[in-house]
C-alpha cells in the first residue's frame, strides 16, 4: 500500500510553492494562538509550527537541487545545436 498526499492538500500546496512561505504561515500560526492561549499552555504553542518548518526545509532542500532555468535554457541550446 503506498500512501499517497492529496495533490490540493495545504503541505502539498506548500510543497510547490516557494520555501519561505511554510516558514511564514507556520510562524504566522504560531503568534496568532499565542495571542489567544494562556501563558500555561506555551508550550502548545512552540508545536504548532513544526510540521510548516519541516514542510519548508523540504521544499528548500528540492528548490535547491532544481536546476535553474538559465541551465535548462544552456542545456537545450546543447542539445539543438547537435546533429
Amino acid at each position: 500500500m503506498k500512501l499517497r498526499m492529496h495533490e490540493n492538500s495545504l503541505f502539498a500546496i506548500l510543497l510547490r510553492s516557494r520555501w519561505w512561505i511554510s516558514f511564514a504561515v507556520g510562524f504566522g500560526l504560531y503568534g496568532a494562538v499565542r495571542l489567544f492561549l494562556p501563558e500555561a499552555y506555551a508550550a502548545v504553542a512552540v508545536m504548532i509550527p513544526v510540521p510548516f518548518v519541516v514542510i519548508g526545509c523540504v521544499a528548500a532542500w528540492r528548490q535547491l537541487r532544481a536546476p535553474s532555468a538559465a541551465r535548462v535554457a544552456e542545456r537545450l541550446d546543447a542539445l539543438r545545436a547537435m546533429s
